[in-house]
């Protein structure tokens, strides 16, 4: 029996499809009891399932049997396929929704819809999507609620006496397509992101030129090889979407996919995760503000391959999209309309709401793509917990953006989230129920998550948020793209006054846990917070031995400063496996790129009035106490010099350098790369750079002490990344030691010489030495670089 496509039923269903997800009842049957689950104690109910059921639908029953089981222990569940089980018994059945609609694109009405019926002693339940999102539907309705992974001590249970009403309830997700990134959770991860209402309907979208013009595809057809500028990386290359042919190659590759998963609803064209495109494609705009998100915008090369394509998808399969992102430089709609097939993903970084002119911008971004292409349309976030390494609480931000972007007709939605299931339960679950269709505010599921979640410590724990959620609010750093990512320059978000406020409150919350389950969470937050002041505590000690550097520091000054921050260092690192070891779901610990201040140059300063004490210390500290030795006892002679004077007036920076020198420049908005004059000297000035690099090439002899230098003038943000690097490379390009000194972001700007001191190897055969910028706002200036070497005693 189609029970909604009758009659007024019908009429009704199709009313609500554009409303948020709501349970409403469409009509009472006359006379009906309730379903009681405290009416089948000690009875048989059915779990049914089609007769040839899909995984998917095995999946579901599976899961409904398993927590139905767990809240009334005195029923016996059972799951069948038998068709006359759900007639003998009491029943809770599973199929498929009639006439479920798939996407299209001029609608994504009725595409995540799903039914609980309840007549007779029989529970129906119908999806058209995802049959485990209906199974949430469901035991949600009943009671359940599913706050985080761990089924011991995430999963809410309904009360015993819990019934399902009589009637139909319809189910109407506001959101077409939801994935919040679960293919690197685990598996439990991955089944209470579904229950929540995770379902990825339209996937082809993300990052795939490298899929669709691949190396061996180059290789046979090299008008698509991009000619780069001399130094770009050549990972990820962009290939020439801009030649004749390439909208022809790319709608053959999709056509061909789509033959041989005719179930696949799109194709994806997106660029890849790189900024290397061919020197021949056209910015949109000449003039200074061309940049959008930080980048120079190509939106109109690109968009007229993508048009092409679609075209031509058009004609051969009429019923499938050519998905895309709209991401970095190709963020800036283009100066003319998307094809009706066409489902643009905007990537956007709403962490960065903190400040109001971000905000318009990206409104005004999304509104531009508000009335264009098909009807389905998406968004893409980033709402990280890893690789952070402090709590993250964005989810206002977030939820502002979802719902900005769902009133301008934004109907998908897609997150990377790589969760620290501590601190981003209560991010995944708010955000997971905005896109549902809830309608209260953030602070409304504040309160009904700590609440039900950590129960009588759930204040305490809604404090420890709060503080934590004022550090990333009251940002005074300009936004960058994805600022502060893989950054431990983040801890200054974290100064002692809000990890006192933190503490106090889990202190509190530690107090109030009563229930085991409710300790065993905030014991989860403990060990967690524990690693985040480890973390802050080793950045800071790093930090600090650059003041020293400032100031004329004794040797056991440095030397204390130093054990201080090896202790730190591995205090961080022990608690880092401990919580992997404890708790399922961790996600990868190892930090990307460890803070590195001048050690070498500390303690060769140090050993110059050390006591024999003291230089047993420098040993212990140090990864080469012999080079150290040489070079604070030792002359040196100068065998490289870069100063900025010999190159003024030069129209062509990179060629007047010459071959050996390195220039990785990708510009941002109103960018300067320039010879100058900085106080009394000339300098090479860099100032809104999204990246930059800038390395000399030097054969070295192997085996020698060397001393490189560099004379910087700077300002650094602390989403801004800034360091100093020296890399050893042996006659087959093998880099066979590398050294570096992190630019920390200081109050005020200084200009400095900073030291780092080389101990050639053995099979050395070259150098590359210089400074690397990324998200660079304010100006830096190179006054002079210089290689040193020492004498042999």
């Amino acid at each position: 029996m189609k029970l909604f496509l009758a009659n007024n039923a019908k009429k009704l269903l199709a009313a609500v499809l554009t409303v948020p997800l709501l349970a409403l009842h469409l009509h009472a049957f006359p006379r009906q009891k309730d379903f009681s689950f405290k009416d089948c104690e000690y009875k048989k109910v059915a779990i049914a399932l089609p007769q040839n059921p899909s995984g998917q639908e095995i999946d579901a029953a599976n899961l409904i049997l398993k927590h139905l089981k767990k809240a009334f222990p005195k029923t016996d569940f059972f799951t069948t396929r038998n068709p006359k089980d759900a007639f003998l018994y009491k029943s809770v059945s599973l199929s498929r929704l009639p006439d479920a609609k798939k996407l299209s694109f001029f609608s994504h009405e009725n595409t995540r819809t799903n039914v609980v019926s309840t007549r007779n002693g029989r529970i129906k339940i119908l999806y058209s999507s995802s049959p485990v999102n209906a199974a949430g539907d469901f035991l949600r309705e009943l009671g359940f609620e599913f706050y985080a992974p761990n089924d011991e001590i995430g999963t809410k249970l309904p009360p015993k006496n819990a019934k399902i009403k009589s009637g139909e309830r319809i189910y109407a997700h506001g959101f077409a397509s939801i994935s919040l990134y679960p293919e690197n959770l685990s598996s439990e991860a991955k089944i209470f992101a579904r229950l929540n209402g995770n379902d990825a309907v339209l996937r082809g979208f993300s990052h795939n030129l490298s899929n669709i013009f691949t190396p061996e595809d180059m290789r046979e057809f090299p008008e698509f090889k991009p000619t780069l500028k001399k130094y770009a990386s050549r990972k990820y290359l962009q290939p020439k979407f801009n030649a004749e042919n390439a909208a022809d190659f790319a709608a053959e590759k999709a056509e061909k996919i789509f033959a041989k998963n005719p179930q696949a609803n799109s194709f994806s064209i997106g660029i890849n995760d790189s900024l290397n495109f061919d020197i021949s494609i056209p910015y949109d705009i000449e003039a200074e503000d061309r940049f959008i998100s930080g980048v120079d915008s190509i939106s109109n090369a690109y968009y007229s391959f993508a048009n092409e394509v679609a075209k031509k998808i058009k004609k051969s399969n009429p019923d499938k999209f050519i998905g895309l992102i709209a991401y970095l430089p190709t963020l800036r709609h283009p100066d003319f309309p998307l094809e009706k097939n066409i489902a643009p993903f905007l990537c956007i970084d709403s962490a960065n709401f903190f400040d109001e002119n971000f905000k318009n911008e990206t409104i005004g971004i999304l509104k531009s793509y508000a009335n264009d292409g098909s009807k389905v349309r998406g968004i893409c976030s980033y709402i990280y917990g890893a690789p952070y390494f402090v709590p993250r609480p964005v989810e206002e931000f977030e939820i502002e953006f979802i719902r900005i972007a769902k009133n301008l007709g934004f109907n998908c939605y897609f997150a990377e989230l790589n969760p620290v299931w501590a601190y981003d339960s209560f991010k995944y679950w708010a955000i997971q129920k905005v896109l549902n269709g809830s309608e209260k505010s953030c602070r409304e599921l504040r309160l009904e998550y700590f609440i039900n979640y950590y129960q009588g410590a759930g204040g305490a724990a809604m404090e420890f948020f709060d503080a934590a959620k004022s550090a990333w609010a009251n940002r005074t750093d300009s936004p960058k793209w994805l600022g502060l990512f893989m950054r431990d320059t983040v801890a200054e978000l974290f100064p002692p006054d809000i990890l006192k406020k933190m503490e106090s409150s889990l202190q509190n919350a530690e107090a109030d846990a009563k229930l085991p389950e409710t300790k065993m969470k905030v014991a989860e937050l403990r060990l967690e917070f524990e690693k985040t002041k480890a973390f802050v505590e080793d950045y800071f000690a790093k930090k600090e031995l650059f003041f020293l550097k400032f100031k004329n520091a004794k040797s056991s000054e440095i030397i204390g400063a130093l054990e201080k921050s090896k202790n730190a260092s591995s205090k961080f690192e022990i608690l880092a496996k401990k919580k992997s070891a404890l708790f399922k779901n961790s996600p990868r610990n190892a930090k990307e790129r460890s803070f590195s201040p001048p050690c070498g140059e500390l303690l060769m300063s140090a050993l110059k009035n050390a006591t024999p004490l003291e230089i047993e210390k420098i040993k212990s500290l140090s990864e080469n106490f012999n080079a150290l030795k040489k070079a604070s006892e030792s002359k040196s002679e100068l065998v490289f010099d870069f100063s900025p004077e010999n190159f003024i007036g030069a129209n062509d920076l990179e060629n007047a350098l010459g071959n050996d020198f390195i220039i990785k420049y990708i510009p941002s908005d109103k960018p300067e790369l320039k010879i100058e004059k900085n106080g009394n000297d000339f300098a090479l000035k860099v100032s809104n750079a999204f990246h930059f690099e800038f390395f000399k090439s030097l054969k070295l002899a192997p085996e020698e002490v060397y001393e490189i230098n560099f004379c910087i003038d700077y300002l650094r943000e602390i989403s801004s990344e800034m360091f100093l690097a020296v890399s050893v490379f042996d006659a087959k390009n093998k880099c066979v030691k590398y050294k570096e000194v992190s630019i920390p972001p200081l109050p005020e700007r200084r200009s400095d010489t900073f030291k780092i001191i080389l101990e050639t190897p053995i099979n050395a055969n070259r150098t590359v030495f210089g400074i690397y910028l990324r998200q660079s706002s304010n100006p830096v200036f190179i006054k002079k670089i210089e290689v040193r070497k020492f004498a042999k005693p």
